[in-house]
């Protein structure tokens, strides 16, 4: 596509109704933004927990609570293991869907928004409900992660105390986070098999939308929670939004069927510059398995970041060499660094931690399309003198 043409469709892009309101959705302001707490973990919980109290000036009683454990209970993504005394997945759907939890005490709320604390660290969201009858009481653990990285065993250590307070109770631990940061199973996820794990579009979908628009809600705090879906849907992070809404998915669906060439010359142009999202792909590019041989062994990933995961291992691992660091695929962007900065002092859009066998943890850069991935795979194989076919 010539200048010339790419200016002309350009234009035909820009002018587009579908367009023209897809642009003012991602435009909306809201108060998250304004007092510069979008990504700010404590405002995050501090909202859930007023959310998911039954006693909360949200009108709702425990509609949320009941929702937020039964989108739990079906979470993609359960403990891989359920022993005492945690529960299975269907006898938390019971629990969500039978019993009363109008007593529950909640931390943080709006009446004491001090985080549930305890000699090995914090609760980001913390729920107790009472034993009723012959019913056991619950526990529940929510540990929420917006941008910042799990620690070390940090689920664990909170897993253990779950388990040390629930000596005549059940319990749940529920790890919220986006959805790149969540893998497989709950182990790979967060180093520990006790785990249900939901991202933040689940939240967005089937706990705070259903409560927008639940009849009850106050009038007075119905902003609220307008302008938390608001927030999760904001650009501002370097990481991108946390969910989106169906309308914005079938309208970009849309647009980008009607414009499809002018994305892709837009994304041809601009692949090399620093920052630019490797999201705008065809179709064909979204097909391309991640997969190649190199000194005879096989080498494949479902997604980017687990592709470029077993690169790294094939390197470091079978190896009598490592990498040159940083290792740049261009001018402007890093793959492979000891810190998650390019060459022009910008952050990594969707920084990956590699563990490397002598204990070093390295970034690599994931924020890249599936053949980009493979060529960056061959170049970095390369230079430490790989066979790849």
């Amino acid at each position: 596509m010539t200048n010339e043409s790419l200016t002309r469709t350009l234009a035909r892009l820009v002018t587009d109704g579908g367009f023209q309101r897809f642009a003012a959705l991602q435009e909306q302001p809201n108060l998250f933004r304004a007092i510069a707490r979008t990504h700010t973990e404590t405002w995050h919980s501090a909202f859930l927990g007023w959310l998911l109290d039954p006693l909360g000036s949200h009108g709702l009683g425990s509609f949320p609570l009941h929702r937020f454990l039964a989108t739990a209970a079906d979470a993609p993504i359960p403990p891989d293991a359920v022993t005492a005394p945690f529960l299975t997945p269907d006898e938390l759907a019971h629990f969500a869907a039978a019993r009363d939890v109008s007593e529950a005490t909640v931390l943080p709320n709006e009446y004491s928004p001090t985080e549930h604390t305890f000699s090995g660290g914090r609760a980001d969201v913390w729920i107790e409900i009472a034993q009723a009858e012959s019913a056991p009481g619950l526990f529940v653990f929510v540990e929420m992660k917006v941008d910042a990285p799990l620690s070390k065993d940090q689920c664990k250590k909170y897993a253990d105390y779950v388990i040390s307070r629930a000596t005549e109770s059940k319990a749940v631990c529920i790890f919220l986070a986006r959805s790149d940061d969540l893998s497989t199973t709950s182990t790979e996820t967060v180093s520990d098999p006790n785990w249900y794990c939901i991202d933040f579009q689940a939240l967005h979908d089937e706990v705070v939308e259903p409560c927008r628009r639940h009849p009850t809600l106050s009038p007075q705090m119905a902003p609220l929670v307008e302008h938390y879906l608001l927030n999760m849907r904001d650009l501002t992070s370097p990481r991108g939004r946390m969910a989106i809404t169906k309308e914005e998915r079938d309208m970009a669906l849309a647009i980008y069927e009607k414009h499809a060439s002018t994305f892709r010359a837009l994304a041809e142009i601009l692949k090399d510059e620093d920052g630019f999202p490797a999201g705008l792909t065809s179709p064909a590019e979204d097909e391309v398995p991640l997969a190649l041989t190199a000194d005879g062994a096989t080498i494949k990933g479902e997604s980017v970041p687990e592709f470029l995961t077993a690169v790294f291992d094939h390197i470091y691992k079978t190896k009598n060499t490592a990498p040159s660091l940083p290792f740049a695929t261009g001018k402007k962007r890093y793959l492979l660094a000891e810190t998650s900065t390019h060459p022009s002092g910008k952050q990594f859009i969707n920084p990956r931690d590699y563990a490397t066998p002598a204990g070093a943890t390295l970034k690599f850069e994931a924020n890249t399309s599936r053949p980009a991935a493979l060529a960056a795979a061959k170049k970095i194989l390369a230079s430490v003198k790989s066979t790849v076919a």
